[in-house]
């Protein structure tokens, strides 16, 4: 993996945002984003590939995460394709035509079973605190009622 080093920081709002240089994408996350790593952060970066390597400008930072956009692609990951509509990149309604088409549904699946993973987690935890909560409602005491 690419030792990353900032660039500069500039202005962008009213914090300073860095500008990564080699930055290395590494997966592909959803709504056409892909990923890299920075200092232990992820980055989000639209219109790049896994295998890029990219100068990007941060425009937003998270706690956990940052997103940025492309200033330059420094070296084009072997997995780029040329996109067949004259309009990518432009019109925002396909993100994904400089993959070829095999890893498209390669990485669709793969947010698929990402999005049910996590919706099993989330009705998992739902059912361990309602099994609490009838757990509680079972051996909280009846009140004595009166004559």
């Amino acid at each position: 993996m690419a030792i990353f080093t900032p660039l500069k920081k500039i202005i962008v709002g009213r914090k300073r945002k860095p500008a990564i240089e080699n930055l290395e994408i590494v997966d592909i996350a959803a709504e056409g984003k892909a990923i890299g790593r920075y200092n232990d952060m992820v980055v989000f970066v639209p219109q790049v590939i896994p295998g890029d390597v990219v100068n990007v400008q941060v425009n937003k930072m998270r706690k956990s995460y940052m997103e940025a956009f492309v200033t330059q692609l420094v070296k084009p990951s072997p997995l780029r394709t040329k996109p067949i509509c004259d309009h990518f990149g432009v019109c925002g309604g396909c993100k994904w035509q400089h993959l070829p088409y095999e890893l498209q549904l390669k990485y669709k699946h793969k947010q698929v079973v990402d999005q049910l993973r996590v919706k099993r987690r989330e009705a998992e935890t739902q059912e361990v605190a309602r099994g609490a909560a009838v757990a509680l409602v079972a051996s909280t005491p009846t009140p004595p009622t009166l004559r």
